[in-house]
């Protein structure tokens, strides 16, 4: 059967369709025009004809020309900086080094290439990379690793959703499973028909997906092997239905099909128990598979040609096939193959959990950036909400979240308000700017002569206008009026003409201390009563239960408390 020829456009999706048909010269010839003719800028197209060249070449036993491509392009795909591609080049040649009986060189290909698909994240590069290793562990008896990875395989691939890569992975799944019966003679019965239910099982799954996506090849290669597997389970009239259907796909066998075919095919002629076309199949299928090369099953045939020659007593002839399967059977297996793949998977889960590792402290470093963004929102939120925008100080909220506290610990207390003498005249005179900067200077020196006094617990909040309250925790009257008198000759002392020349500030301040009320709304009441005692006094004064307003009048003229008269850069009084 031949495909169409497809236009210039469609040279990959041409080559791809002819090598699902065994079309192997036809597919090699797209692949090659595809990388002659595309420009620089389709490289992953080239790279893509590349990698399938690798598949058509190894399908058709040209090793060595596989090898060539394999390395062209792993070379292209790093140049370009392209993991996913890199990785599935990397996968394909270690097949071939498994294949070619290098198994050591093979193992680490094969997790060099799985390292590069974790990295990129790639589905169809780890069902791809996943594979082959699991392929060599099954060789070198490492089962249980071989499984696992398998499992794996068919996970990435059905995440991908790339139907060819889901077929692939299920079959391996599955002909693993019957591998694990031909290398190891310790399973129990139950525990041999179990692999060989699963062989069988996703077999079956592999050649309905292959079928489903019209890919000839790939349905003959589980379906040669639901072939053999059933036979193992004694099901040989399914077998031979099996074998006619797989014989009937569409499309021309490559030499890898017909390799696997014909040991298959000698198998069913044992299970006819005709014994003399079954040696002469098997011979010819063990010559077959060492010219391929396809060593796996040579090994295979040469164990059945052992047993059927033992079984006719030509036992000369079996002696002389039992060398033969010696000699396969060390090539095909050594130890120290399974010692270095055993170091080769330590050394891979090693690095597979510092990438782990490296992506979780990635991911907590993300997470504490979060956080500490969080935190500086929720700290920015915090001042927003507790703190004046225009002075910096805290607001009305915080003045009574102090209190709060305060009454919670039980602790004595003092409240002074404060209020900025003829303050509308500021704004009237001068501007609402000025003002502004009025307020902000007030607050400063307010905080400023707090700072002074050294008491850490006090507190100052603006309540609106030109009002602030101060909270003087832990003070007696006497210390109380002392702190707010520094207080006050502090803002009068302050050189205010760099917020306007000529200008002078003052404040008036009411005090009320928290044994004089029941509670922090009756001492704030309280202060700003005696605020306005202050005001009618004169102002540039304060009032507080020791004295009286009138004697802070006479006591001006010695202390400064009351005012003589009004004071510069005031137009009037209130």
């Amino acid at each position: 059967m031949i495909a169409p020829k497809p236009a210039k456009t469609d040279l990959l999706q041409g080559c791809l369709q002819a090598s699902r048909l065994g079309l192997m010269d036809q597919a090699r010839d797209l692949a090659h025009r595809l990388i002659a003719a595309a420009p620089a800028a389709e490289a992953p197209r080239i790279l893509d004809a590349r990698i399938r060249l690798i598949w058509i070449e190894f399908q058709d036993g040209h090793h060595a020309t596989a090898r060539s491509v394999a390395h062209t392009a792993i070379a292209e795909a790093a140049a370009l900086e392209d993991v996913p591609r890199e990785s599935i080049a990397r996968s394909h040649y270690a097949r071939l080094l498994a294949e070619d009986l290098e198994t050591s060189r093979a193992a680490d290909e094969a997790l060099t290439a799985l390292r590069l698909a974790r990295v990129s994240g790639d589905a169809l590069a780890l069902s791809i990379a996943l594979v082959v290793p699991a392929i060599i562990c099954s060789r070198v008896g490492l089962y249980e690793a071989a499984v696992e990875l398998a499992d794996q395989a068919v996970l990435e691939s059905q995440r991908s959703g790339d139907t060819e890569a889901i077929a692939h992975s299920i079959s391996n799944y599955g002909s693993l499973h019957a591998d694990y019966l031909y290398r190891f003679a310790i399973a129990t019965p139950e525990q041999r028909r179990e692999y060989l239910d699963i062989a069988i099982t996703q077999s079956r799954r592999a050649t309905q997906y292959a079928r489903g996506l019209e890919d000839s090849e790939m349905q003959r290669l589980p379906g040669y092997n639901l072939v053999e597997f059933l036979l193992l389970a004694g099901e040989k009239d399914e077998a031979e239905a099996v074998m006619r259907e797989t014989d009937a796909a569409p499309g021309r066998p490559s030499r890898r099909s017909e390799v696997q075919r014909g040991h298959v095919l000698a198998n069913l002629m044992l299970a006819r128990d005709d014994r003399q076309a079954a040696i002469a199949a098997l011979r010819e299928s063990l010559e077959r598979c060492v010219n391929y090369p396809f060593l796996e099953l040579a090994v295979f045939a040469a164990r059945n040609l052992v047993d059927v020659l033992a079984e006719t007593r030509d036992f000369e002839a079996a002696y002389e096939a039992h060398r033969r399967f010696d000699e396969l059977y060390c090539l095909h297996v050594n130890e120290d193959d399974s010692r270095h793949m055993q170091t080769s998977i330590l050394h891979d889960r090693i690095a597979e959990m510092r990438l782990l590792i490296a992506a979780e402290e990635g991911r907590a470093s993300r997470l504490l950036e979060s956080n500490a963004k969080l935190a500086e929102a929720a700290e920015r939120l915090a001042r927003e909400t507790l703190e004046d925008a225009l002075t910096g100080v805290g607001n009305r909220r915080q003045l009574d979240l102090t209190l709060t506290e305060l009454a919670a610990r039980r602790g004595g207390y003092a409240i002074a308000i404060l209020d900025a003498d003829h303050f509308k005249q500021v704004n009237d005179r001068y501007s609402h700017t000025t003002g502004d900067a009025v307020l902000r200077g007030i607050a400063q020196v307010v905080r400023d002569a707090l700072v002074r006094s050294g008491g850490g617990g006090d507190s100052v909040a603006r309540l609106g206008g030109e009002e602030f309250a101060v909270i003087l925790a832990n003070r007696s009257d006497v210390l109380a009026a002392a702190v707010c008198e520094d207080l006050r000759e502090a803002v009068q002392r302050h050189n205010w003409s760099g917020v306007a020349p000529g200008l002078a500030v003052t404040i008036s301040i009411g005090i009320a201390s928290s044994d004089e009320a029941e509670d922090a709304a009756g001492c704030l009441a309280l202060a700003d009563r005696r605020l306005y005692e202050a005001k009618r006094a004169g102002r540039n004064c304060i009032v507080w239960a020791g004295c009286a307003p009138l004697a802070h009048q006479h006591a001006a003229q010695h202390t400064g408390l009351v005012p003589s008269e009004a004071k510069p850069g005031l137009a009037s009084p209130h």
